[in-house]
């Protein structure tokens, strides 16, 4: 009780103050429970999968046979090489790409909701040992059954006793049978809100490297004995088909908590993301800027409370137990803000901070509840142990004498760590600026065709059904210059089809393949530099890229592979994202003759149009919306701009981007409220002495300019120290990319300018009343 009355004293003494010091507490909190849930979102992301810790992804570096990293590989090799390794547990293969659809429970289209659909080898799933709730896993042994997860049953048919119901692909028009029902996988798992399906094909074809492959070790021990068997296998098969540079292959086994990284994380070994260490520095940096907040608070009012303390000695009270009430007070507001905290993390998710994140802010994180009061607790105890080395030099009958005022040590130590305030928010204000620089270069960077001039939308089967008749009346909207359909979105990913093959001459060529028809370039709005456009779409034909000619030399007019022609040349561009170079990549628009031998092969997935210049583009986007769903009774889909899916390929570190600026803002408001508190004291300490200036001459400039004076020294320094390390971490973070701005000088004197002014504006706010108070006034009550 008597803490608490303490408390209220302390607390109307210096009202504005204290709300400020909370209000700190409570942001760090905050920001730092967020950043914990992202980070342990990472941290344990695919671990609460059955022996996840036994699971490894395979992956490859072909050396100077590819270029790069890859994980995917063809049925019949990796049967052959599971079939004679004896530490390999198990072993599934799953396709590269998952696809998202609609379906729909029992023909009932009213009903369908998107879902993300996993595809592979028989039973695949198996590896991964999911709870079954009822069914049977093995049920993936039947390319027509499905295993759907408890929360899907429930959406589609509101209950999990759903074995031998059907539900239907209104994209495709397949129909799947549910032959199982498990447990949903964490939400911070590759499988999560997935359903799963498999096929048998591809047996015996050498050529399709399409499925990534998993495998489970029968000792965590022996992966590397795995990966090492593994890249024997791979030199022994190429070996005995004549290829030479064998030498430079590598196999690396990943775990399953690794497959969060991006795969430009995974080609340089890391086993986690640059990105979560930094958010564990953020947070470290952002609990210091509080406490010294909270510390720089404590001690500024000890002078004020001085003559109290001194009166409570005197009347009895040990040293050792006004230390305790110092202590226990610091202790107590700390505990405040942390409950204050507890009610701002239920509004955080109506306010948009979910979307900062991948996991999911509540408050049934125990683990990180618990880490966060013995922070806060660690916090009171620092802030309110340190001014007892203040008050414990004091004797009673000197602090009985009035206000001391600010000892020069005291002094000194605010300014350490004010300074060290701010210089941690130069630095993230900085390294904010260079990211925000390369997002604007990626969004501006020319990729050799016109992606604010094209949209595309998903082609399903019931637009199969009227290609022809859809292409005409999409064509009839005023403003559409061309129509075409293609496999994949250009630009959307860093993973496309992907040949290897031998030409007639024993000749090893790497292509990235990327089915279209025959309108396709003209969509993108490219021109042949050599031969000519595709004429028609009944046979096999390829068009390749200048870089194609350049890798591949004997890749010209006229060159076959297989049974694809060349037939044009066009210039480069650039058609995965900008963390790779695809300068050193050879790449052929592929139309598959609907009268030759790959007539077969279903690659219609995706249809384009090219919007003309100079019209309203939402306008057209409209009509053409409307035209795609006359076509369409099940599946009710939309255009999107291209630039939309490209920059999916950013979305990791568009993500952390919004929390690095978040959190510098924070960092900034956080400091400036220390500022402001701290100047208050200040202000408060320093009434006579303005007061004299004033009588002597001194104006109102003359006085904002004697407070402001120091704090521009701080920022300064700490904008000299830190502006460096901002500037590295920001060029550290660059070099995942292949193509990258260059650093404007301007950006550092935007951020010093922005800090600078408005440490200046609080500052003066703070000392205006001070300096426009009578002084004979104030002399009078000092």
């Amino acid at each position: 009780m008597l803490l608490f009355k303490n408390f209220i004293s302390i607390l109307r003494r210096n009202l504005v103050a204290n709300i400020l010091n909370l209000l700190g507490l409570v942001l760090a909190f905050a920001a730092v429970f967020v950043i914990f849930i992202q980070v342990d979102y990472t941290l344990n992301f695919n671990k609460e999968i059955t022996d996840s810790d036994r699971i490894y992804e395979v992956f490859v570096d072909p050396g100077e046979l590819g270029d790069g990293w890859i994980e995917t590989f063809s049925r019949p090799f990796v049967e052959r090489f599971a079939s004679n390794c004896p530490n390999i547990q198990s072993l599934s293969m799953i396709e590269s790409y998952n696809r998202l659809s609609n379906y729909a429970p029992n023909e009932d289209i009213q009903r369908k909701i998107e879902i993300k659909c996993v595809n592979g080898i028989n039973n695949y799933l198996k590896i991964f040992s999911p709870k079954m709730i009822c069914g049977d896993a093995n049920c993936l042994d039947r390319v027509d059954m499905v295993v759907i997860p408890r929360s899907i049953s429930q959406k589609l048919f509101g209950r999990v006793d759903v074995v031998g119901q059907k539900i239907k692909n209104t994209r495709s028009g397949y129909d799947l049978t549910i032959g199982g029902v498990c447990e949903d996988f964490q939400d911070n798992s590759t499988y999560s809100n997935c359903i799963f399906t498999s096929d048998d094909s591809n047996k015996g074809n050498v050529n399709n490297w399409n499925y990534q492959v998993f495998v489970k070790v029968d000792n965590a021990a022996n992966v590397s004995k795995v990966a090492q068997q593994f890249e024997t296998f791979i030199k022994e098969m190429f070996q005995s088909r004549g290829v030479e540079g064998l030498d430079q292959i590598k196999v690396k086994l990943l775990p399953l908590h690794s497959l969060v990284l991006p795969m430009r994380d995974i080609e340089a070994g890391k086993t986690y993301s640059l990105s979560t260490y930094l958010l564990i520095c953020f947070s470290i940096i952002i609990l210091i800027i509080a406490a010294i907040n909270f510390v720089n608070f404590k001690q500024a009012e000890m002078p004020m409370r001085i003559r109290s303390l001194s009166t409570q000695k005197i009347l009895g009270a040990s040293k050792r137990r006004v230390n305790l009430m110092i202590i226990s007070e610091g202790i107590f507001i700390s505990l405040t803000a942390f409950v204050f905290f507890l009610i701002v993390i239920n509004l955080l998710p109506s306010w948009g901070v979910q979307q900062l994140i991948s996991g999911t802010i509540d408050l049934t994180h125990w683990r990180i509840l618990i880490l966060m009061v013995m922070i806060a607790v660690i916090i009171g105890l620092i802030a309110g142990g340190y001014p007892t080395i203040f008050v414990s030099k004091i004797s009673p009958i000197m602090g009985m004498r009035g206000n001391l005022g600010m000892t020069p040590k005291g002094k000194l130590m605010r300014t350490v760590l004010i300074s060290f305030q701010f210089a941690a928010s130069v630095l993230l204000i900085v390294w904010v600026f260079i990211m925000q620089q390369q997002s604007l270069f990626i969004h501006n960077q020319d990729y050799g065709f016109d992606k604010d001039h094209i949209v595309y939308a998903p082609f399903t089967v019931e637009f199969g059904q009227h290609e022809n008749a859809l292409k005409e009346a999409l064509l009839k909207i005023n403003g559409v210059e061309a129509v075409a359909l293609s496999q994949f979105v250009i630009g959307s990913s860093d993973v496309y089809m992907e040949w290897g093959q031998n030409d007639d001459k024993g000749r090893n060529v790497n292509l990235t393949v990327f089915p279209c028809d025959k309108d396709y370039l003209k969509v993108l709005g490219i021109k042949p530099i050599d031969g000519s456009d595709f004429e028609s779409s009944d046979r096999n034909q390829m068009i390749v890229t200048k870089n194609t000619t350049l890798i591949y030399p004997f890749v010209q007019l006229g060159y076959h592979l297989r049974s694809f022609p060349v037939v044009g040349v066009v210039p480069n561009l650039t058609f995965h994202s900008l963390y790779s170079d695809d300068s050193k990549k050879a790449l052929a628009f592929t139309i598959f003759g609907t009268k030759e031998d790959y007539s077969d092969w279903s690659w219609k997935d995706v249809i384009n149009v090219r919007i003309s210049k100079g019209v309203d583009q939402f306008a057209v986007i409209d009509k053409l919306n409307k035209v795609l769903n006359d076509f369409s009774i099940e599946d009710q889909s939309q255009f999107k701009f291209i630039d939309e899916a490209m920059n999916d390929n950013y979305a990791m570190d568009y993500l952390f981007k919004k929390q690095i600026l978040v959190f510098a803002l924070l960092s900034v408001l956080i400091s400036i409220i220390g500022v402001f508190g701290v100047t208050m004291f200040e202000s408060e300490y320093r009434r006579k002495e303005i007061s004299i200036r004033k009588i002597m001459g001194s104006t109102v400039l003359d006085i904002l300019l004697l407070f402001n004076r120091r704090y521009i020294r701080i920022i300064t320094i700490s904008f000299v120290i830190s502006a460096p390390i901002g500037y590295f971490l920001g060029i550290k973070w660059l070099s995942s990319f292949a193509i990258k701005t260059s650093i404007s000088p301007w950006l550092f004197i935007v951020a010093y300018v922005l800090i600078l002014v408005v440490a200046v504006a609080t500052i003066s706010l703070q000392c205006l009343r001070r300096a426009l108070q009578n002084p004979i006034k104030s002399i009078r009550t000092e």
